[in-house]
């Protein structure tokens, strides 16, 4: 008798430390998740700030080409992408060039390596300068609608939480539930204000954030682009006309 009480003692502080190991097993497994999601957020907010940084590096060098050129000479040609045409208007010093030392003084550069752009084809996963668009809410208007085309860079096949990220840092907010609607959104290598007046239409929703400058948008038809329907794009307008 005095033997099965040892052995019922013994057994108890070993009870004990499996409880106590099943604990901390429990709460690894959960602060584990825990982490994880901290870390998919930080990784979100950090290919946001990457997209957002180079749009100002952007503007920086446009503005730095338009405080001595009128917008019919800008030049987007640069020695990355060959699907930038040359600019038949531009001075000969390069001082129009975005993308040249005598000029914008900026680097063209391809979308943060890690942004996940496979909502669209391989050819649409890039950053596009152009002259298409125009954004609704600003510029020349004429009833209700522009007439001259802005400069914008585009980046088309975002994933949704990181559209919204991109519009919570610039002030963008939702409508019904998501990022604002838009359409006519093109994805295009061009610079031709020396060409027409007309461009697409392109909205930042309807609601308050109609008219801002750069928004992330869901795109949901009438565009040009038919490969980008149902997926998310952020523009930024770089000169508004």
């Amino acid at each position: 008798m005095r033997q099965t009480n040892q052995r019922g003692i013994a057994i108890a502080p070993i009870l004990f430390i499996v409880a106590i190991l099943a604990a901390l097993v429990s709460a690894i497994a959960a602060g584990s998740g825990s982490f994880n999601g901290d870390t998919s957020a930080v990784k979100i907010k950090a290919q946001a700030t990457a997209i957002l940084g180079y749009v100002n590096e952007l503007q920086i060098g446009v503005d730095r080409v338009m405080s001595r050129c009128p917008d019919t000479e800008i030049s987007l040609a640069n020695s990355v992408d060959s699907g930038y045409p040359e600019n038949p208007l531009a001075p000969a010093d390069k001082s129009c060039h975005v993308f040249d030392v005598n000029g914008g003084g900026v680097l063209f550069k391809e979308p943060p390596p890690d942004v996940d752009l496979t909502a669209v084809p391989e050819s649409l996963r890039h950053y596009f300068i152009h002259t298409y668009a125009e954004i609704l809410g600003f510029g020349n208007r004429v009833v209700g609608s522009n007439i001259g085309r802005e400069l914008v860079i585009v980046l088309p096949g975002l994933k949704k939480e990181l559209c919204l990220k991109i519009n919570d840092m610039v002030g963008v907010t939702m409508e019904s539930g998501d990022v604002p609607n838009g359409w006519n959104m093109w994805a295009g290598k061009e610079h031709s204000y020396w060409g027409g007046t007309n461009g697409y239409h392109v909205p930042c929703g309807s609601g308050p954030n109609f008219g801002k400058p750069t928004c992330c948008i869901k795109i949901v038809g009438d565009e040009p682009t038919p490969a980008m329907i149902g997926s998310y794009a952020v523009f930024h307008v770089l000169h508004v006309r």
